[in-house]
């Protein structure tokens, strides 16, 4: 049973289902499906499928060069402070993983700055790191994260349609050159 106030820590995912297609997203409003799995047409059971691309890195240092790029990403403090977190927790990688996931909620600044305080006061910890944000941070609000992804979206899908974003001017300058010569 989830404690008031906080968030779960596995929030669900959305899951989007078509007639031949399964498409779960990320939970904060993704454009990008993370994983899209093919149906079985009606009345076939019993059969399993199963994507490899779907699957973590079975590398444990692949993955752990994966999370260390995200917080690098973050800045150089960030990267230190996950350096930390993984030498010094028993669970470090899973409480990276938590940390980072934090981004969803937060802004990347908000973040950037609490993994540095943390840094600066020597706490490694997902607990540290959410009771500074709660304490100096805003939650993003929904217009922020519908914003974000919308941006996104609009930019994804103008580059796969090909069409190309003009200004009013442009727009104003092509009608009134229309106009002038209409047989243009």
């Amino acid at each position: 049973m989830a404690r008031r106030g906080r968030r779960p820590a596995n929030p669900p995912l959305p899951v989007r289902i078509t007639d031949n297609e399964l498409i779960i997203y990320k939970p904060d409003v993704d454009s990008k499906p993370l994983a899209c799995h093919e149906l079985y047409p009606r009345g076939v059971s019993g059969k399993k499928r199963t994507d490899k691309k779907h699957r973590p890195p079975t590398s444990l240092r692949h993955r752990l060069e994966l999370l260390r790029k995200r917080f690098a990403e973050l800045g150089d403090t960030p990267e230190k402070f996950f350096d930390e977190l993984v030498r010094r927790r028993r669970f470090g990688k899973d409480e990276a993983y938590r940390i980072l996931a934090l981004t969803t909620t937060y802004r990347a600044e908000d973040l950037r700055s609490a993994l540095e305080r943390a840094f600066r006061y020597r706490a490694f910890s997902l607990s540290a790191i959410e009771r500074i944000l709660a304490a100096q941070a805003q939650p993003k609000t929904t217009r922020e994260t519908l914003s974000e992804k919308a941006r996104e979206q609009i930019d994804e899908m103008l580059e796969t349609s090909g069409w190309q974003v003009q200004t009013r001017q442009q727009v104003i300058g092509e009608a009134v050159s229309l106009t002038l010569n209409p047989h243009h």
